[in-house]
């Protein structure tokens, strides 16, 4: 070796043991990732690519001691958060589970449509059907039971105490604004023309500041509810209400044993606290104020009679939502007042009817959902009101500087309106005389209006009727924070899905410029790790179908009469 005894090596070949299955090459090394030998042998071409088809999309091949030996090849999947053996994550393997996607959808759709049924039928035994959707009671004389002599003493009572109020009532005076932690219900300055006489104009504006200062709300209740909102909706709602319902309380406790009725011309009534009453809505949306004759005036012309209090104005509760929708709340002592010409049967029935259309209006939609309540009063409520002297118009009332503004009637004689003529290409109708009697006033934002002026909608009350030829005009708008508006109170009951979606394009973009420029693909919806986007998309419509349902036909099954619904007006009346 070290005498220069060597030579230079000739063409040989090597030779050796074949190498065994999972083994390539000279050195017999595993075959590559992702192949498997099943053969002995020392050619690379006898590993074979591992079949795609047995490796889910999500999973990644492994090197395993001593190679691959079968066509089954070892992997992992890509993350912690799948699990093997299919790399699902736990809601894809509750999907399999349950047959694949196409039928677990349709079981959880099934699944919240019948939760939708269960919690609408508990929310009718929990909080009781509509006041005036079930059967029409009977008249007053007849609830009496005549063989207990102290219960019928006791009804004549209550029976002599309501005949007294609506004989003594003067004016119902309505708070404006929707109650709101924003925008919270007031009085304005100016007295009505029907309670000039019995107030002192300078004392009735001092009442006025005091009722609205003690209507307002403090900063720290909205601050609560803004915060609510954003975190649980449905607890926001909720202190709303409670904070309504106190505020409520409170002005009827101030207005009944803490002012002194300075207001009031009335001796007898500034001695006895009486002759003012502050009662609500039972959705807490409207408020008003009554006043009464003390008895001591010596006024012969007051109080007036239903004819001469026309038009009257009564405004509907309800802000046109499904938990507060548009109603007609008809009192004891407006019953009793419009018993003078309708019989209370008959009024209750309207009363019925007319709740059940405005079910199904809502804010937002206003110009469209309107359109069958305005139609029904034209089929079904006037022609047979119209036979005891009255006539029911839909309008708006009491516009505030926000833009807000009520819906409710407006109620006068029949023969003050002429009788009702075709309205062309539009299906209802429209008289000649209302629209003779229609003036151009300016409007909030510049909107014009055809409205009635201040005089004849009664009371006082800004507003104007709302018919087939105002409706195009009648301004619904929605504000800027109404995206946001409708996200919380839609989204949130289902669960986070738009909190997802967010949080989802703000991660990824995050994930997708810490790869680098290398990723060129970074938002193609293709590749796995942008698959975020689909479960909570899926939510979000599967919560827009579950809204519909709500609104379009759940909802209504609290209607129980569906005589209500009747085409046939006579049906309707003889239901």
């Amino acid at each position: 070796m070290g005498s220069d005894g060597g030579h230079d090596g000739k063409d040989g070949t090597v030779t050796g043991k074949e190498c065994p299955e999972g083994l390539y090459g000279i050195f017999c090394e595993e075959c590559p990732i992702g192949t498997y030998k099943d053969t002995n042998g020392s050619d690379i071409s006898l590993c074979q690519p591992c079949p795609p088809e047995e490796i889910p999309h999500r999973g990644t091949y492994i090197s395993v001691r001593g190679g691959v030996t079968q066509p089954s090849c070892p992997y992992v999947c890509l993350s912690e958060k799948y699990h093997m053996p299919y790399c699902y994550t736990p809601l894809e393997e509750l999907m399999h589970t349950f047959g694949g996607p196409w039928l677990f959808g349709l079981l959880l759709s099934g699944l919240l449509v019948l939760l939708a049924l269960v919690l609408s039928v508990a929310r009718m035994k929990i909080i009781g059907t509509d006041e005036f959707s079930g059967p029409v009671p009977p008249p007053h004389e007849s609830q009496i039971d005549h063989s207990f002599p102290f219960l019928e003493s006791l009804n004549e009572v209550m029976e002599s105490t309501r005949t007294e109020e609506s004989e003594t009532h003067v004016h119902r005076m309505y708070f404006m604004g929707p109650n709101t932690f924003g925008e919270p219900w007031h009085l304005p300055h100016s007295p009505p023309h029907r309670i000039d006489s019995i107030v002192y104009e300078d004392a009735f504006n001092r009442f006025v500041d005091e009722i609205n200062s003690l209507a307002a709300y403090q900063w720290w209740e909205g601050s609560v509810h803004s915060i609510l909102a954003v975190l649980a909706y449905p607890f926001a709602w909720s202190w709303q209400q409670w904070r309504r319902r106190k505020k409520v309380q409170q002005l009827r406790d101030f207005v009944r044993s803490e002012y002194d009725h300075a207001c009031l011309r009335s001796c007898r009534s500034r001695a006895l606290y009486e002759g003012l009453k502050v009662a609500a809505t039972p959705d807490l949306m409207v408020a008003y104020v009554d006043f009464f004759l003390g008895g001591d005036e010596k006024r012969p012309d007051l109080p007036l009679r239903l004819q001469q209090r026309f038009p009257m104005s009564i405004i509907f509760g309800g802000d046109g939502s499904y938990m507060a929708p548009y109603s007609l709340h008809s009192d004891n002592l407006l019953t009793s007042l419009l018993g003078q010409s309708v019989p209370a049967t008959m009024w209750y029935r309207f009363i019925a009817g007319l709740n059940a259309y405005l079910r199904t209006v809502h804010r937002g939609c206003l110009r469209i959902t309107l359109l069958p309540v305005i139609n029904w009063l034209g089929t079904h409520a006037n022609p047979w009101l119209s036979l005891h002297g009255i006539r029911v118009d839909l309008a708006w009332f009491q516009a505030t500087t926000s833009g807000y503004y009520q819906l409710g009637l407006i109620v006068n004689e029949t023969n003050e309106v002429a009788q009702p003529t075709s309205l062309p290409n539009m299906g209802g109708t429209m008289t000649i005389e209302e629209l003779s009697n229609h003036q151009t006033v300016q409007w909030q934002g510049g909107q014009q209006y055809t409205a009635w002026s201040r005089r004849r909608i009664g009371g006082g009350i800004g507003g104007g009727i709302i018919n087939l030829y105002t409706l195009p005009s009648l301004e619904d708008r929605k504000d800027f924070s109404f995206p946001i508006y409708l996200i919380l109170r839609n989204a949130r009951p289902v669960g986070h899905e738009v909190t997802a979606l967010i949080y989802g394009c703000y991660y990824y973009q995050i994930q997708s410029s810490s790869r680098g420029p290398q990723n060129l693909h970074a938002w193609n919806f293709s590749t796995e790790e942008s698959g975020w986007w689909l479960f909570p998309t899926t939510l979000l419509i599967c919560k827009c179908i579950q809204a519909r349902f709500v609104d379009r036909h759940i909802a209504n099954l609290e209607v129980q009469d569906r005589t209500l619904y009747s085409n046939d007006p006579a049906k309707f009346w003889d239901s």
